[in-house]
């Protein structure tokens, strides 16, 4: 049986959650990826509804052996629309940090001085495929679970 890919998407509203859940399980589903996360409240305090994660600019990742794990860091598109008392009113961007908790299979082809990067999780087997890719760039592997290490905020330089 085939497993439904979950893209990133912005659209939240129950009438689409509702057109969707009535496809049938051998078909691909659009869900809002945050809501896989350990917390997808990070998501929701910022964002109401969820930025599409099609083409953030990944500018960091960062392997541990405690899980093991993998930790993105990227801009992301949106900047939220519920910016935190704490961001200065000069910010622009947004940054996300995303952990990957008990990673395996993980592989890594290319890396380029600006990788903006596609984003897809797939849910398999109570585990989660997940797959960041470009033209030059793909990072993909399989985790337990993910949770999303927060948000900050810059100012973009002129």
């Amino acid at each position: 049986a085939r497993h439904p890919i979950l893209r990133f998407d912005a659209n939240s509203s129950s009438e689409y959650c509702q057109q969707q859940q009535q496809l049938p399980a051998a078909e691909s589903q659009k869900m809002n990826w945050y809501q896989h996360s350990m917390n997808p409240e990070a998501v929701l305090s910022l964002y109401p509804s969820a930025p599409a994660l099609r083409t953030m600019l990944v500018l960091r990742t960062t392997l541990t052996e405690d899980g093991p794990s993998l930790m993105i860091e990227a801009n992301l598109d949106r900047f939220p629309e519920r910016v935190p008392l704490r961001w200065a009113p000069s910010f622009s961007v947004a940054q996300a940090k995303i952990s990957f908790w008990g990673v395996r299979d993980l592989s890594i082809v290319g890396w380029t001085t600006t990788n903006r990067l596609a984003f897809d999780l797939e849910k398999k087997n109570g585990s989660f495929a997940f797959r960041l890719h470009s033209e030059a760039t793909r990072i993909s592997g399989t985790c337990d679970f993910f949770r999303i290490d927060g948000f900050s905020g810059y100012a973009e330089e002129s």
